[in-house]
C-alpha cells in the first residue's frame, strides 16, 4: 500500500550568520518503505533587491535575489557519500512563471522588529544581530518518492542543465566550476547548501530517511551560502597630525579568483585570478562630501551630527556615515572565495617613533591572496614633516588582521583604514610610497643674509648667515624595505618677480649648490641640501661721512620744514616720522595724537 507524507522544507540563505528551526527528521538510513511524499517546503532567504538598471556601480545588495532553486536527491552511499548518485532533481521558480517542476511564493520577515531567537546549526542566534535586516520566505510543494537521501540545494543556476554530467554525483556537484562574470556582478550570485536537522550540526549533508506519516508531516531544513563575498571600506583620520590631508583617489579589489567551486573550499594559484576586480573612482562618487580626510574632517564617508549640550546649546560635529558599511552600500566590491591559509604577520609597527614603519611585511609569501588597494594623494603643511606624495595602501583580506589570509565565501568584510599621524598605519601595508617635499628657506635681508639669533651679549643677538639651506626630498621606498630608498629625479623651476610663468632659467641674482645626503654606506638617500646664494649688489657707506658731505638745508631765519615736500610746500599738521639726511636747520609740527580727531589737529608749536 502506498502512502503520501507531508514534508516541510526550510531553506535559509546565509550572509555571515544562519538561522533555522528544529525538526524531527530521521537520520542514519532507516527503513524508508514505498510510496511518495508531498513536500510542502518553506524556503527562507534574505530580502535581495535586483541590481539598479543603468547604474554605473554595483549596489551592495546585488547578489541577494533568488531567481531559481534546484533541489537534488542523492542515493545512500554511506561508505563513500561523495560518490552517491543523483536520484532526482527538482527545478523551482517563482510563482507566476512557467517551465519548472514547482513554484514558490515569497513572504517577508523583518528581523529588526522580530526579537525572537532562532537556531543556526545548533547555535542560538539573536535575530536583530544577524547581518541583514530582512529575511524572506518562499513556500512550495513537491512530490518525491520515499527513500534515504543526501539532499542538496542550489540557487541561481537555473535547472543545472549545462552541468548534467557533473551533477550525477555529490562530488561532481560540489566540484562545478563557476566563472566570474566581470560584466554583470549580479550573475555571480550562485548559492549552495544541504538539508539537515538542528539535531545534527555536521558541515556535511546527513543521510535523511523520508518515511514518516501523519498530517503534520516531516520538516526539512537547509541553508545555502553564496560563493561570493563583498567588502566595504571606510576611512578614519582622527589621529592625523595638523596640516595633513589625504585625498582619496581610487579603491579597488585585487587578485580575485576567476573561478570558484560551487560546494567546496576554493583556492587559486598562478593564472587562476583576475588581477584587478571592481574599482571605485572617488572623483565620481555620489557622496556629498569631498573625498578627503583631515584632522578637522576625520571620516569618509562622513555625516554632520548635531548634539545638545547641558546648557541647552547645540554643537555640530562630524561622524562616520552610519551607511558606510550598510547592506546596500553602492560602493561594495564583490569577489569569489579565495582560501590562502595563514601567512606572514600583517601587523606593522613604528617602535622607534621615527614616523616610518619599521619594516614591510613580506606579502610576497602570499602572492595569490585577495587584497584591497587604496590609491591616495598625500599633502602635509605640518612643519614637522612637510611634503607631498602618492601613497597606495593595501590590505590582505582574511578572517583577522594578523595571519589569516582566508577570504571566505558568504562574508561581508567591513574595513576601516585608520590614518595615523603622517599617514603610516600599522594595520595596512603601504605598498608604494614616493616622497616629495621641500623645507622653507629663511627670509633674507637686502644683503641676501638671514638673521640667526644667538645669546652673545656683546653681539646683541645680531648674527647673520649667508648659508641659507633648504632640504629637498625626492625618493621612493624600496618595495622590500623601509630603510632602502631609491632616488627619484626632480626638476627645479623659477618664477622671478614680474614673470607669470615658471621656467628652468635661473635668475641672474640667484644661484645655489646642491649636495646629496648619503647614508652610512655612502648611498644616496633621495634627500638633497640646497645651499642658496643671493647675488644682491650693494655698496657699503660711511653714514657720518655721507651726512657731512650732503648740502646743508634751511637756516635760522628760514628753517627747512620736514612736514613738506622739498621744504617749500604748505606745512601738514599730522603726526609723522621724519628723516634728517644732512646738516641744517629744521622745523616740524608737534601734534598731540590723543587730542586729534578727523582732519583737525592740535599744534603744540614749532621746534628747531
Amino acid at each position: 500500500m502506498k502512502r503520501n507524507y507531508l514534508i516541510y522544507i526550510l531553506l535559509c540563505i546565509l550572509f555571515l550568520s544562519t538561522s533555522s528551526c528544529k525538526d524531527d527528521l530521521l537520520y542514519g538510513g532507516g527503513e524508508a518503505g514505498e510510496g511518495k511524499c508531498v513536500i510542502s517546503g518553506t524556503v527562507k532567504f534574505k530580502s535581495f533587491t535586483p541590481a539598479l538598471n543603468g547604474s554605473t556601480r554595483t549596489p551592495g545588495n546585488a547578489i541577494k535575489e533568488i531567481n531559481s532553486l534546484c533541489v537534488l536527491l542523492y542515493d545512500a552511499n554511506t561508505e563513500n557519500p561523495g560518490q552517491s548518485k543523483l536520484v532526482n532533481k527538482y527545478f523551482l521558480k517563482p510563482e507566476g512563471t512557467s517551465g519548472a517542476d514547482g513554484y514558490y511564493k515569497v513572504t517577508s520577515v523583518n528581523r529588526e522588529t522580530n526579537t525572537g531567537q532562532e537556531e543556526t546549526s545548533g547555535e542560538e542566534t539573536s535575530l536583530p544581530s544577524l547581518a541583514e535586516a530582512e529575511t524572506r520566505r518562499a513556500t512550495f510543494k513537491l512530490t518525491v518518492p520515499y527513500g534515504n537521501y543526501y539532499i542538496y540545494a542550489v540557487a541561481n543556476m537555473d535547472n543545472l542543465s549545462s552541468h548534467e554530467s557533473e551533477i550525477q554525483t555529490v562530488d561532481g556537484l560540489k566540484n562545478i566550476s563557476l566563472q566570474w562574470n566581470t560584466d554583470d556582478i549580479t550573475a555571480n550570485s550562485q548559492m549552495f547548501g544541504h538539508f539537515f536537522s538542528t539535531d545534527n550540526t555536521t558541515t556535511e549533508a546527513p543521510l535523511l530517511t523520508i518515511n514518516q506519516s501523519g498530517k503534520s508531516g516531516m520538516e526539512l531544513f537547509a541553508w545555502v551560502r553564496r560563493a561570493a563575498s563583498k567588502v566595504t571600506v571606510a576611512f578614519d583620520g582622527s589621529k592625523l597630525e595638523e596640516g595633513v590631508t589625504i585625498r582619496l583617489r581610487k579603491l579597488r579589489i585585487k587578485r580575485i579568483p576567476s573561478t570558484c567551486y560551487l560546494g567546496k573550499d576554493n583556492t587559486v594559484g598562478e593564472g587562476g585570478f583576475i588581477e584587478t576586480g571592481e574599482e571605485v573612482d572617488y572623483a565620481t562618487v555620489a557622496y556629498t562630501e569631498e573625498p578627503l580626510v583631515t584632522k578637522e574632517l576625520p571620516y569618509y564617508p562622513r555625516k554632520e551630527e548635531e548634539k545638545s549640550n547641558e546648557d541647552g546649546t547645540t554643537m555640530k560635529s562630524w561622524i562616520m556615515d552610519p551607511g558606510a558599511h550598510s547592506e546596500t552600500n553602492l560602493y561594495s566590491l564583490f569577489f569569489y572565495e579565495n582560501m590562502q591559509g595563514e601567512g606572514p604577520d600583517k601587523r606593522q609597527s613604528d617602535a622607534n617613533k621615527d614616523g616610518a614603519l619599521d619594516e614591510i611585511y613580506k606579502y610576497q609569501d602570499k602572492p595569490y591572496a585577495t587584497y584591497i588597494e587604496v590609491e591616495t594623494y598625500y599633502e602635509s603643511t605640518n612643519p614637522q614633516n612637510p611634503g607631498m606624495s602618492n601613497i597606495t595602501y593595501r590590505f590582505m583580506l582574511g578572517q583577522d588582521i594578523i595571519k589569516d589570509y582566508n577570504a571566505k565565501r558568504n562574508c561581508h568584510y567591513k574595513l576601516t583604514l585608520c590614518f595615523n599621524r603622517f599617514a603610516d598605519d600599522p594595520d595596512w601595508r603601504i605598498d608604494y610610497v614616493t616622497r616629495f617635499g621641500v623645507t622653507q628657506p629663511e627670509r633674507v635681508d637686502y644683503r641676501g643674509k638671514y638673521f640667526v639669533p644667538d645669546n652673545i651679549t656683546s653681539n646683541q643677538g645680531n648674527n647673520f648667515s649667508s648659508d641659507n639651506v633648504i632640504a629637498l626630498a625626492s625618493f621612493m621606498y624600496d618595495k622590500d624595505s623601509w630603510e632602502s630608498r631609491i632616488p627619484v629625479n626632480y626638476k627645479i623651476e623659477y618664477k622671478d618677480a614680474g614673470n607669470s610663468e615658471f621656467t628652468e632659467t635661473c635668475p641672474d641674482w640667484f644661484n645655489f649648490i646642491t649636495t646629496p645626503v648619503t647614508d652610512k654606506n655612502g648611498k644616496e638617500t633621495g634627500v638633497y641640501n640646497l645651499k642658496i646664494n643671493y647675488k644682491n649688489e650693494y655698496t657699503s657707506l660711511d653714514i657720518n661721512e655721507t651726512l657731512s658731505d650732503a648740502p646743508e638745508k634751511g637756516s635760522s631765519t628760514n628753517p627747512y620744514d620736514l612736514s613738506t615736500k622739498g621744504g617749500t610746500e604748505s606745512s601738514m599738521n599730522t603726526a609723522n616720522c621724519y628723516i634728517v639726511d644732512s646738516k641744517g636747520t629744521y622745523q616740524f609740527p608737534l601734534v598731540y595724537g590723543n587730542a586729534s580727531g578727523g582732519d583737525s589737529g592740535q599744534t603744540g608749536g614749532d621746534s628747531e
